[in-house]
C-alpha cells in the first residue's frame, strides 16, 4: 500500500496534466490502469484474509475471539466495488471538479455513522454491527453513487467500466481465490506454516492469472521497467 501511495502521489502531477492539454483518452486510460492496480494490490491481501479468517485469528489470538474473524470479513467483502473506483477521487480532483463528490462523500459518511449507532446502540451488536455498517455502506455506494459518478464524470460507458476497471482487476482474484477456497476445503490450516504454504499456492496461481488475463500487451512489455523502478523503490526506502 506505501507503493501504491507513492505511485499515485508521483501521477497526480501527470494527471492533472493530461486534462489540462485535453489528453483524454489519456487520461481515461490512466484511470482504468490505476483502478486495476489498485484492485490487484488489494484483493491479494483481500481474498486469503477472507478465505481464512477463522484460522489466521485462531492462530493469532486464540479461539475465543471469532466475532474478529466476521469482523474482518465484513470490513474486506465490499473492497472489490471500492478498489474498482479509487481513481474517482484523483480524477475529479484532476478536473478540478472536486466539489461535485464531496456531498456524496459526505453523505455516505453520515450514513456510515448513523448505521453503526443504530446497529451497535440499539440492536447491541458491537464490533458486528459496526463492520456491517462499514460492508452495507461501501456496497451500496458504491453501486448506487461511486460508479455512476465515475460514468458520468469522465464521460465513459458502464460497460467500458466492467471491462477495463473492474474485469481484469478482479480476474487474478477469481483465479487465486478458487485455490485458496479449494485448498481450505481440503484440509483447513492448522498452523502458520500450513497457512503459509497454503496462501504462496494460491498467490503462483493469482500472479499467473494476473500476467495472462489482467495486463494488456503493453503492461506485460512494460513489466521490466516496472520491475526495475520497484526494486529501486525498495532499495532507496528500506
Amino acid at each position: 500500500m506505501i507503493l501504491m501511495g507513492r505511485i499515485f502521489v508521483n501521477l497526480q502531477p501527470a494527471f492533472i496534466a493530461m486534462h489540462s492539454t485535453n489528453q483524454r483518452q489519456r487520461f481515461v486510460n490512466t484511470f482504468h490502469r490505476g483502478n486495476r492496480y489498485f484492485m490487484w494490490l488489494m484483493l491479494f491481501m483481500a481474498m486469503p484474509l477472507m478465505i481464512y479468517r477463522k484460522e489466521l485469528i485462531s492462530l493469532y489470538v486464540g479461539p475465543n475471539y471469532m466475532a474478529s474473524a466476521t469482523v474482518l470479513a465484513l470490513l474486506l467483502l465490499a473492497s472489490p466495488l471500492g478498489s474498482g473506483i479509487t481513481m474517482l477521487g484523483r480524477a475529479a480532483s484532476a478536473m478540478g471538479r472536486i466539489r461535485e463528490i464531496t456531498p456524496y462523500a459526505i453523505c455516505l459518511e453520515l450514513a456510515n455513522l448513523a448505521l453503526t449507532i443504530y446497529l451497535v446502540r440499539n440492536l447491541q451488536l458491537g464490533a458486528v454491527g459496526s463492520a456491517l455498517s462499514t460492508f452495507l455502506v461501501g456496497l451500496f455506494g458504491s453501486l448506487f453513487i461511486g460508479i455512476p459518478i465515475s460514468v458520468r464524470l469522465l464521460k465513459i460507458s458502464f460497460h467500458d467500466w466492467v471491462n477495463k476497471s473492474f474485469i481484469p482487476g478482479i480476474l487474478p482474484a477469481i483465479s487465486g481465490g478458487v485455490i485458496w477456497f479449494s485448498l481450505h476445503l481440503w484440509h483447513p490450516p492448522a498452523t502458520w506454516f500450513e497457512l503459509g504454504t497454503f496462501f504462496s499456492v494460491g498467490a503462483i496461481f493469482y500472479l499467473v492469472a494476473l500476467i495472462t488475463l489482467g495486463l494488456d500487451k503493453f503492461e506485460r512489455e512494460d513489466l521490466p521497467r516496472v520491475f526495475a523502478e520497484s526494486s529501486r523503490f525498495f532499495n532507496n526506502t528500506y
